[in-house]
């Protein structure tokens, strides 16, 4: 039955996903695009030029939008649910931490290119530390209850 649960729970999860990042991503390519071609046009450039720049922006930035928070977020929530409720073979518990720590990695290195892109005068160094920041809370947020999962588990086991 807790398999079953478990199961629903990521089903969930993938419906809400595919539900909300078309409107999520149509957002963020009008608030790329619409910041690029405000800057472009403050210094000059015409209305054609900032218009294709805008809209190249547009796509990078919901890209990377989209492959810096709800992606590696469900992905995340996809590996909690699947250790807390036993969904995985016992071979597959290095991947399993692999695919954690990538997924945590490449949300922030998207998160913070899509920050720089946002605001361009920044310096990456200062986009990436600002969205590091973000992504260690949420990274946190999912590896406590693995956590607490480990220690009970060998709590039980040394038992």
């Amino acid at each position: 039955m807790n398999r079953i649960f478990g199961w629903l729970l990521i089903a969930t999860c993938f419906l809400l996903l595919v539900m909300i990042v078309p409107g999520s991503a149509t957002h963020w390519f009008r608030q790329g695009a619409g910041r690029t071609y405000a800057i472009q046009r403050e210094a000059g450039v015409s209305h054609e030029e900032a218009a294709r720049q805008g809209h190249t922006v547009g796509l990078i930035f919901s890209s990377c939008m989209v492959f810096g928070i709800p992606l590696p977020v469900f992905g995340l929530l996809s590996i909690v649910t699947a250790v807390l409720f036993g969904l995985y073979p016992d071979s597959f518990r290095a991947l399993i931490g692999g695919l954690f720590v990538a997924l945590s990695l490449g949300g922030w290195a998207f998160l913070g290119v899509a920050q720089h892109l946002l605001v361009p005068h920044e310096s990456v160094f200062t986009s990436f530390v600002a969205t590091g920041f973000i992504w260690l809370a949420i990274a946190f947020v999912f590896a406590v209850p693995l956590a607490i999962h480990y220690v009970i588990r060998r709590v039980r086991k040394n038992a």
